[in-house]
């Protein structure tokens, strides 16, 4: 499944690939921030570091929550393993 199919909404897969576009982003604005600061254009510095700071914000947060996804199919994954053995996930109650 790509992340461009459209039933592969909310996968690690499509996480991912937004946060390889935000990287990337975040890329050219530092590449850019780099050129204003060359030639001294602080309003041209200023917008590409927000830019910058903006996509790296996202990455982070999206980040956050493929690790997230990921802790949770792992627990889904044990608990599944459990009762497949004959465990159980259930605690008894009295």
């Amino acid at each position: 499944m790509s992340a461009s199919d459209p039933h592969s909404y909310g996968t690690p897969e499509v996480y991912r690939q937004f946060i390889v576009e935000t990287l990337a982003g975040a890329e050219i604005h530092a590449r850019i921030g780099q050129n204003y600061a060359e030639i001294g254009d602080d309003p041209g510095l200023d917008y590409a570091i927000r830019c910058l700071v903006a996509n790296t914000r996202a990455a982070v947060s999206v980040l956050a929550n493929l690790k997230e996804m990921n802790a949770k199919q792992a627990r889904r994954r044990a608990e599944t393993a459990a009762i497949l053995a004959g465990g159980s996930t259930v605690e008894a109650r009295p």
